[in-house]
């Protein structure tokens, strides 16, 4: 039987992970595939699927709520945060401007461990610093099972006067 995440196109050098460490070795939904965001494996780190219980609802956060890419050291980059409660996301997200216009693609279709984040440094589609203002992160996550949730989350881009 596969163990792969179905979604995959190939499976070749795609490491296998458990989930839960404690859980029977010969328990078939106690293993996943790893995750594309940390290169399909985790030699000698925490496992990209591995569950940790977490009380906090929000699955999706953005820290911090204001940035300034300005290359100072101090909150030049905004992240997306995400934590989930099982494995097999895959996630888009799509950054906006306050007018509704598409500023940057951050990441298209990438299958997710079960926590983690994406960053983004104020740069848009062009390749050039995006103005300051406030910022949409819609983010859409799915699942083989036909889940579908849909988040949008805010930033402001901000700069030195």
């Amino acid at each position: 039987e596969n163990l792969q995440f179905p979604l995959l196109i190939y499976y070749d050098g795609v490491a296998l992970e458990r989930i839960n460490p404690n859980v029977n070795i010969s328990n078939n939904t106690n293993w996943h595939s790893a995750a594309e965001s940390v290169g399909f494996g985790t030699p000698g780190y925490l496992n990209s699927q591995y569950y940790i219980y977490t009380d906090n609802e929000n699955e999706i956060t953005v820290e911090p709520k204001i940035f300034s890419p300005d290359n100072d050291g101090f909150e030049d980059v905004v992240s997306l945060n995400y934590n989930f409660k099982s494995p097999g996301y895959m996630m888009s997200v799509d950054i906006f401007n306050s007018s509704g216009y598409l500023t940057r693609k951050l990441i298209n279709n990438e299958y997710l461990g079960t926590e983690g984040s994406v960053s983004w440094d104020g740069i848009d589609n062009n390749n050039t610093k995006s103005a300051v203002g406030i910022y949409i992160f819609y983010v859409t996550v799915y699942d083989i099972n036909g889940y579908i949730k849909k988040y949008r989350k805010t930033c402001v881009l901000g700069a030195k006067l």
